[in-house]
């Protein structure tokens, strides 16, 4: 019983990423997660300076494989200046976003448009119904023709849907976040201060993931590891 409450308590007081009252001493804190078991990664110093700082998972029923600290930071950077290049060619006509939207925004407008139509259809069609204008046949024919259309319309609004979101999303990474990630990469390294790296990496990063499966002593590849980077949409 004893065993189980400990571990109830453990699951539902994940451990924080920096400990109240102490300063932040890695940049990555509560950015990075496992991507095993989800919690955030921490690190971990040694007592000999001359080993570097791990990043690992705190959990020791996690198999995921820790990592030096600097090597998932420097692949952060290098994964944000390559998101960074292939976004500033992906957009450059200034206003190539704008249009789309507006584009996108005229098409669902006018599928929009279209179900109601076929709305006022179907109401006029149970109206000549009564009216003994159609007969039941007639109805019934009419009333299959409509509702497929229907439902071909309705997919297309959902899907034209989806799509401006993404565009919208995209437009508003390319506006907030793109000039954020250009101003880390641009003085990063010269910042000496974890905390402050933790803040700008924040701004921009919902999180992390990172996931590695070997390691140990006969592992000759300690940076054989993969991250999944999260952007921020918003401000």
């Amino acid at each position: 019983e004893i065993y189980k409450m400990a571990q109830e308590l453990i699951a539902n007081n994940p451990p924080r990423p920096v400990k109240e009252h102490n300063v932040i001493r890695n940049p990555l804190a509560g950015i990075v997660v496992c991507g095993k078991c989800g919690r955030n990664m921490i690190r971990k110093p040694y007592k000999n300076k001359e080993y570097p700082d791990s990043l690992l998972c705190p959990y020791p029923t996690c198999n995921n494989v820790s990592s030096h600290l600097y090597m998932v930071e420097q692949r952060i950077l290098d994964m944000l200046a390559d998101w960074l290049n292939e976004s500033k060619l992906l957009y450059d006509v200034e206003n190539k976003d704008n249009m789309q939207i507006e584009a996108l925004d005229k098409s669902l407008k006018k599928a929009q448009q279209e179900i109601q139509s076929l709305e006022n259809q179907r109401n006029n069609i149970h109206d000549f119904l009564e009216r003994g204008i159609y007969d039941t046949d007639t109805f019934l024919d009419r009333m299959q023709i409509i509702s497929a259309r229907m439902e071909d319309i309705q997919a297309e609004c959902a899907a034209l849907e989806r799509t401006l979101k993404e565009v919208m999303e995209q437009n508003e990474i390319r506006q907030n976040i793109l000039p954020k990630i250009d101003n880390l990469l641009t003085g990063y390294n010269a910042i000496k201060s974890p905390a402050e790296k933790n803040r700008l990496l924040s701004e921009i990063l919902e999180k992390v993931v990172y996931t590695k499966e070997h390691g140990g002593r006969w592992h000759h590849k300690p940076d054989d590891f993969k991250l999944v980077l999260y952007p921020k949409s918003k401000k």
